[in-house]
C-alpha cells in the first residue's frame, strides 16, 4: 500500500512538471498579450465605457504582475497572471465588437445604403455591397470566437481581432460608398485608377 501510494505522488509530480510553463514558453505569451493589450487600447480609447476602460486598467495589471513574475523565474505564478489579464481581454473585446464596432459598422451601412441606391452608381453600390460582406465576416468571426473553447483566451481574443478588423474595413467601404455616390460623374475619369502610360498620354492640366 506504501508504495502505491508512493508511485502515485511520483506520477502526480511528474504531471505538474511536465504542464509546467517555462522560460521559452512564458515569454512568448507575455509578448502575445502585450500585442492584445496594445491592439484594443486605440478602441477602448476611442469607444470604451467606464466599465471597459477599467477592465483594461485591470488587464494591464494583471500583465505588469506576470512580467515581474518572470523577472523572479517564477513562470507559474507569470502564467497565472496572464490568464487573469487575457480572461478579461477577452470579455473586452466581445464587448467592444459586438456592440460597438458592429453596431457602428451596421448603422453607418444602413443610413448610406438608400441614397447610393438611388444615386444608380455602380461602384458606389460595389462599395457597398463588400462593405455588407465585411460586416457579415466580422460577424461570423464573433460567434466563431464567442463559441470556441471558453478556457482558451488567447485563440477567442485573436478572432475578436479579426472580427474588430473587419468591422473596420466595412466601415471604411461604406465611406468610400457615400464619397463615389457623391462625386460628379464628369470628375470620376480624373479620380480613377490608371497606369502611368494612361496618365502621360492624359490631357495636360493647367
Amino acid at each position: 500500500m506504501l508504495q502505491k501510494t508512493i508511485l502515485i505522488l511520483l506520477l502526480s509530480a511528474g504531471t505538474l512538471f511536465a504542464v509546467s510553463p517555462d522560460q521559452s514558453f512564458t515569454e512568448r505569451i507575455l509578448k502575445e498579450n502585450r500585442y492584445f493589450i496594445e491592439f484594443i487600447n486605440v478602441p477602448v480609447s476611442n469607444y470604451g465605457t467606464e466599465k471597459n476602460i477599467e477592465m483594461l486598467k485591470s488587464a494591464n495589471q494583471y500583465n505588469f504582475n506576470a512580467n515581474l513574475w518572470y523577472l523572479q523565474s517564477d513562470y507559474t505564478k507569470a502564467f497565472q497572471e496572464i490568464r487573469r489579464s487575457q480572461e478579461l481581454l477577452r470579455d473586452l473585446y466581445l464587448d467592444l465588437l459586438q456592440n460597438r464596432y458592429l453596431e457602428d459598422a451596421r448603422q453607418l451601412l444602413d443610413i448610406s445604403a438608400p441614397e447610393i441606391i438611388q444615386a444608380k452608381d455602380k461602384q458606389a453600390e460595389n462599395f457597398l455591397r463588400l462593405g455588407y460582406r465585411d460586416l457579415e465576416v466580422s460577424r461570423q468571426f464573433m460567434v466563431k470566437g464567442y463559441n470556441y473553447n471558453r478556457f482558451l483566451f488567447s485563440n477567442k481574443i485573436r478572432l475578436y481581432i479579426d472580427g474588430i478588423k473587419r468591422a473596420r474595413r466595412a466601415r471604411r467601404f461604406a465611406f468610400l460608398a457615400l464619397l463615389e455616390s457623391k462625386t460628379p460623374y464628369e470628375e470620376k475619369a480624373e479620380y480613377r485608377l490608371q497606369t502611368l502610360d494612361e496618365y502621360l498620354r492624359g490631357p495636360e492640366k493647367d
